[in-house]
């Protein structure tokens, strides 16, 4: 499995669970980026770093009520610990969400329609 898969099953799993407990009068925006890199740093003509980077994160924007609040989370690829951090995010949005004003521009998501950006890029040697 490559690991853009993953992180974008990792994206599908944490929207299926977030839409899922989304409760009437309530709207979500959701927003993710992941990252998995492999990399080598040089100094010298000697390798001095040889890392790996696999992150993703889901952000997500709650509305209810006339009220406005972000909330962001990472993903751990475990789907239980994922579950839980996205009902976390959830609940504090909506605890928070209830001290905040009413927002007299907010705009709520309309629209089911989702955007996709992939980049590979594969040995790049500066």
């Amino acid at each position: 499995m490559s690991a853009a898969y993953d992180i974008e099953n990792r994206f599908n799993r944490a929207c299926d669970f977030l839409f899922r407990e989304l409760q009437t009068g309530e709207a979500l925006a959701v927003d993710f980026a992941g990252e998995a890199s492999d990399f080598l740093r040089f100094n010298q003509g000697k390798v001095r770093q040889i890392g790996h980077v696999h992150q993703a994160g889901v952000q997500i924007k709650y509305f209810r009520d006339g009220r406005t609040l972000s909330s962001a989370f990472e993903t751990t690829g475990d789907d239980s610990r994922d579950a839980e951090l996205a009902a976390h995010a959830l609940s504090t949005a909506r605890r928070e969400a209830s001290l905040l004003p009413e927002d007299p521009y907010q705009t709520l998501p309309t629209s089911t329609e989702t955007s996709r950006e992939v980049s590979v890029d594969v040995g790049k040697v500066w």
